[in-house]
């Protein structure tokens, strides 16, 4: 496949992912729910342990063509939206079935497939998952420049926590919309995500290597988060505990706690003279999501001496924790259409 052709095929899946989501009209400028866009859209959406990254299948029928979607239930949930993405864009675009891998994904970094279909549905998941409106909008409130921005790779990691997208794609994606240089997408495509979330989690790697971890802080407050169960939160509030007043551990709403403390530590700061106990510093809690559902999450800072006083200080956060497509298996049929195959 020749340069020119290629362009094509992406401008083809660009334009198409466009148009899909002015039909179905869709905010683009917040995180894309993809597998509820595939249900709502008649499409089947399956989760199985496959040895690829998913596939895409329509059946021609009398009564209305017969559509699914299957994905590797081994992939963490970041990579299955974009490969959901990238199925739906098969069967937006008019393709009749498609069996995927990294290359057809356009994930793997020495190779390029030279398929037509593929190269539009990469250019379709890429610009869906991720379009233009959302990514400028991150971008923008990382304090960059709309072109030619430099961000470290934590940056880039956190724009890809907030539209549900992989370090890999989001980093790609930014290179696609000319946001950074090839020689800033080098730097930041050969950074390991497991590297970034280790020096979000404060060195240590996470419990799981697969889960995201969402640093948080004061400025933070009042915010709606979108972790995974098993994801982790790394919440650091300013504290002064010669006054007495210390942050203690979180309370969530809801039947069930919707977070456990894995880490409630004290940080000196970096000022402060390490022979006198009581400067200023930080208040580190590291917690792992635990349920799904939603929750208001509040911390608070006070006296614990004094019983049930009314704190100094509030510090909340709402999770809206999405349980898995599939249910508590994480396989089989998406939960919301189970009932239809009664």
């Amino acid at each position: 496949m020749n340069a020119r052709t290629r362009a094509l095929a992406k401008q083809r899946g660009t334009s198409a992912a466009a148009a899909t989501h002015e039909r179905l009209g869709t905010d683009t400028g917040r995180r894309i729910d993809v597998f509820r866009i595939i249900e709502r859209s008649s499409v089947w959406l399956m989760f199985q342990p496959l040895d690829v990254y998913g596939l895409y299948k329509r059946i021609p029928d009398q009564g209305g063509d017969i559509s699914g979607i299957l994905l590797n239930a081994k992939h963490p949930p970041s990579l299955q939206r974009f490969t959901a993405a990238h199925e739906f864009g098969h069967h937006e675009m008019g393709h009749a079935e498609s069996v995927d891998g990294e290359v057809e994904l356009g994930l793997a970094r020495d190779r390029v497939t030279d398929s037509m279909i593929e190269v539009e549905a990469q250019a379709f998941a890429a610009n869906f998952l991720m379009p233009p409106r959302l990514v400028y909008t991150l971008v923008r409130q990382a304090g960059l420049p709309r072109e030619g921005a430099e961000p470290t790779p934590q940056q880039a990691y956190l724009m890809g926590l907030e539209m549900g997208a992989s370090y890999q794609a989001t980093v790609t994606q930014l290179r696609a919309l000319d946001v950074i240089s090839p020689q800033i997408y080098s730097r930041l495509i050969s950074v390991s995500p497991l590297h970034v979330k280790t020096q979000l989690r404060g060195g240590e790697r996470p419990l799981n290597g697969r889960v995201d971890v969402w640093p948080l802080d004061y400025q933070d407050a009042g915010r709606v988060v979108y972790p995974r169960v098993s994801d982790e939160l790394v919440v650091q509030l300013p504290e002064m505990p010669s006054t007495g007043y210390i942050w203690t551990a979180p309370v969530s709403t809801g039947a069930e706690p919707a977070v456990e403390v894995l880490v409630d530590q004290f940080l000196q700061g970096p000022e402060a003279d390490e022979n006198v106990l009581g400067g200023s510093g930080l208040r580190r809690f590291v917690l792992r999501v635990i349920h799904a559902g939603g929750a208001h999450l509040e911390l608070r800072k006070e006296r614990p001496w004094q019983g049930s006083g009314e704190p100094v200080d509030r510090y909340g956060i709402d999770l809206n924790i999405t349980p898995h497509p599939a249910g508590s298996a994480e396989r089989g049929v998406s939960a919301r259409q189970q009932p239809f195959l009664a």
